[in-house]
């Protein structure tokens, strides 16, 4: 399961899908860490160059390293230190869906780009396109076909409906 961080994307995961693998989305990551470097360094130059060092680190899914850095260099007081404090947060609540390098070496995505792709060609292709509204009813089957042709089982959904529709007439009857 890819997610963006928000609390309730994984409070979702955890009900309908109990004990499955929760990746944070890494270009969300990487958004995070920029914020967490400009609470640090507001200059472009400073905040650049503590990128580069904690870019590797969290590659290597060392979030622990990220945080512990970042605690020593953050502001006394203000919103600099609000601000890496919140980010620090997010670090520690996401450590363990941040393990990037151990995502990689088992062959996982650790972006949502693929799958939002995959939503844009599957949903956006067929129902979002000029002077198209639809009913949930009506854009779920057109959907269900889409996706039917796609896969390559649009012969068999074609018979599932079939027998669907045979069953049903017989209960009628």
């Amino acid at each position: 399961m890819i997610g963006d961080g928000a609390h309730w994307i994984w409070n979702q995961a955890s009900v309908n899908f109990p004990g499955a693998l929760q990746i944070l989305d890494y270009y969300h990551a990487r958004e995070h860490l920029t914020d967490l470097a400009t609470a640090l360094y507001p200059n472009p130059d400073q905040r650049d160059r503590q990128l580069s060092e904690w870019i590797p680190w969290l590659d290597a899914g060392e979030i622990h390293r990220i945080i512990k850095d970042a605690e020593v260099k953050k502001a006394r007081n203000g919103k600099r230190r609000t601000a890496a404090i919140k980010e620090m947060n997010y670090f520690r609540t996401n450590a363990p869906r941040m393990q990037y390098a151990a995502f990689k070496k088992e062959g996982l995505f650790i972006g949502s780009g693929v799958v939002e792709a995959g939503c844009k060609t599957v949903v956006g292709k067929r129902t979002k396109q000029s002077g198209m509204f639809w009913r949930v009813d009506g854009a779920q089957n057109i959907l269900e076909i889409r996706c039917s042709v796609l896969s390559d089982t649009y012969d068999d959904y074609w018979n599932d409906r079939r027998e669907s529709e045979q069953i049903q007439l017989l209960g009628a009857a």
